[in-house]
């Protein structure tokens, strides 16, 4: 559903909800002045109220039918109900959409009815599109059975590298390959904590304790220094900020600079970097739990090397703080 028009669907739901929830009065007053609208008035002639009917489909509450209710029942009855939510969800686990943009679908493009002459369908794989949202259906709308799904598939499970040969930007619609994302804004900072063993600084939200980000029930909060590192990465606020996944130069800068990251790799506080000291003074040892505890994977071949070679020269724990502070700042940390 096209979000504009979602936005008015649910404008006009919530009000005719909270000011008649008595459903034989549950009409939407034309003639008013009230909330965040331009003042409303009916046409010349015309009745000053809207009964309410599910746009899509012109279907109403039924006699006796909490309008609530009504909207619940008829809203997700809509087969552009579990479409749409499916692409939503494909989006944000590929990064691309079957439908783009995920919040423009064209319902008169989606093959169950006759295209118009010269238009093309909107779905880059329609049949993908309709199967998945069959099966979210059958299943009462299950979001662990419809992810499930998707991570089982192949499409998911390909590699971001793609070969043999070399790679060609319009095969982007087909899934050829995986596309790496950047982490949301709060798994950045939850991430660092985790890699580094050094938990993120206690937050209170109306009373409530948070351990991590991700737990933050609102973009405006906290008010802490840990706020100007979150934005940084596209949080955004809900109202005029969209969130976002794209790249910037401060993220770069904040990653290099923040005290956030920087005292993190410290040898200090039981951060990694003191457990793997603690447990051994050899550089293969060192370089392997490093990468394992801030990439989630042992180093190559080269990468060995080029650690052992760091960790041998100068001071060890020094070496060994610059190596985790290294690690941190590759984009095999950011992205997958």
């Amino acid at each position: 559903i096209h979000r504009p028009q979602r936005d008015q669907v649910n404008n006009i739901v919530e009000y005719y909800i909270e000011a008649n929830p008595n459903p034989a009065r549950a009409r939407y007053q034309l003639n008013t002045t009230s909330g965040n609208k331009t003042p409303r008035q009916p046409y010349t002639g015309q009745p000053s109220y809207v009964d309410p009917a599910f746009f899509l489909s012109g279907e109403t509450p039924r006699s006796g039918e909490l309008p609530r209710e009504a909207y619940a029942r008829i809203l997700t009855a809509h087969p552009q109900f579990a479409r749409a939510t499916v692409n939503y969800l494909w989006k944000e686990m590929f990064g691309l959409g079957i439908v783009e943009p995920a919040d423009s679908f064209d319902l008169l493009r989606q093959g169950d009815i006759p295209l118009a002459p010269g238009a093309a369908l909107q779905p880059t794989h329609p049949e993908l599109l309709t199967k998945l949202a069959a099966e979210f259906t059958a299943t009462g709308y299950n979001f662990r059975s419809l992810i499930k799904t998707i991570v089982s598939s192949n499409t998911y499970q390909l590699a971001s590298e793609y070969g043999p040969g070399a790679w060609n930007e319009t095969w982007t619609p087909y899934y050829a390959r995986h596309y790496p994302r950047r982490m949301l804004a709060e798994s950045v900072v939850d991430s660092i904590a985790r890699a580094t063993n050094v938990a993120p600084p206690r937050m209170t939200v109306q009373g409530l304790t948070i351990d991590r980000a991700m737990q933050l029930p609102d973009p405006t909060e906290p008010r802490t220094t840990i706020t100007t590192f979150i934005n940084a990465f596209g949080r955004g606020d809900r109202d005029t900020t969209p969130r976002t996944r794209e790249g910037s130069i401060v993220q770069a800068l904040s990653m290099l600079n923040d005290a956030y990251v920087t005292s993190r790799t410290k040898n200090s506080g039981n951060s990694t970097v003191q457990q793997v000291l603690t447990s051994s003074k050899d550089p293969s040892v060192i370089a392997e739990e490093l990468y394992i505890a801030t990439l989630s994977r042992k180093p190559t071949a080269d990468e060995r090397a080029a650690a052992i070679s760091h960790l041998s020269k100068g001071e060890l724990v020094r070496q060994t703080e610059d190596l985790q502070y290294v690690l941190l700042n590759r984009l095999d940390f950011l992205y997958y």
